[in-house]
């Protein structure tokens, strides 16, 4: 019985982690799908047609990998 309320308390306190856990798996699929997106009109001739296109691209892809990398840390963290 001891064994078994251990268990409880333990899936519990690990719910909270595990909650997290997939949440940040779930923003980084998003991610890579954003990323993906950007790196496709990043490739794309057009995308240069205008004089600040590819500038706003750049934040864009930058932004994605800095918020990639800060989840990516905090999964290694809790994985």
């Amino acid at each position: 019985r001891d064994a078994r309320r251990d268990e409880a308390s333990s899936r519990a306190r690990l719910a909270p982690l595990r909650r997290e856990l997939e949440q940040l798996e779930a923003r980084l699929a998003e991610l890579a799908r954003e990323r993906a997106a950007v790196e496709a009109r990043l490739a794309d001739p057009a995308s240069y047609s205008g004089p600040d296109a590819h500038r706003e691209l750049g934040r864009q892809h930058a932004a994605i990998q800095a918020e990639t990398e800060r989840l990516e840390a905090r999964w290694l963290e809790l994985g």
